[in-house]
């Protein structure tokens, strides 16, 4: 069921001209977060509500621990890690952050000893 909130003059009618008391039109808006679909709202300006009234000087959002252009090609040598008997000792981990750890394992044994 639609929820009608009503502040201020508005038309009997959507997509209409609406004027102010002086003559010139309301700006209309449809504004919803999902596009044209759900829950939306129909708004009345006085002024454009897509006017631009300032543009400031960009803000620098560089990450201060960042070195400039410091993005270089890598080679992972991963066919150099070393087998090793035990599956779980033949991990080697190559790339770590606080999320995920990439790495490779060389095992040469099945893993008939850990699962069943």
């Amino acid at each position: 069921m639609p929820l009608y909130h009503k502040l201020g003059q508005i038309p009997k009618k959507r997509h209409v001209q609406f004027r102010k008391p002086n003559g010139e039109l309301y700006y209309e808006q449809l504004f919803g977060t999902i596009g044209f679909e759900g829950m939306s709202s129909l708004l009345y300006h006085t002024h454009r509500p897509t006017m631009v009234s300032d543009i400031k000087a960009p803000k620098d959002i560089m990450p201060k621990i960042a070195q400039a252009k410091h993005i270089t090609a890598r080679k992972l040598m991963s066919y150099d890690v070393a087998p090793q008997n035990d599956f779980l000792d033949s991990r080697v981990t190559l790339l770590v952050n606080n999320d995920v750890h990439i790495g490779v394992a060389a095992p040469i044994k099945s893993l008939t000893e850990y699962f069943y």
